[in-house]
């Protein structure tokens, strides 16, 4: 059996899917049907960064609200900021990337 191919609006290509909608309602059907798995493990990522950024209670149907919000932005909008004031902790105050350890 072999994976299943969209093409993905994020990353403008043709890559694997998902293998199921990410969660339920409008918004997961639409990440599963244009979406791929490689642009949907960014978005992981991202959404580490906003969940920590912002302190997100993610109990809070406000805090899921906004990730949602910022879930949809990410995937399927063409240019997306990180959040207000967000620092990389590899990046010194020069804009050069820090080596890491």
């Amino acid at each position: 059996m072999t994976d299943r191919l969209v093409y993905c609006v994020k990353l403008k290509q043709n890559l694997p899917a998902l293998k199921r909608p990410p969660f339920g309602g409008e918004l997961g059907q639409r990440i599963f049907a244009h979406i791929s798995q490689s642009a949907w493990n960014l978005w992981r990522q991202q959404q580490i960064i906003i969940i920590n950024h912002y302190g997100l209670n993610m109990v809070d149907p406000r805090a899921t609200a906004l990730l949602m919000k910022e879930c949809e932005k990410f995937l399927f909008e063409e240019d997306v900021a990180m959040p207000d004031e967000w620092v990389d902790e590899n990046t010194d105050t020069s804009g050069m990337t820090k080596p890491r350890p």
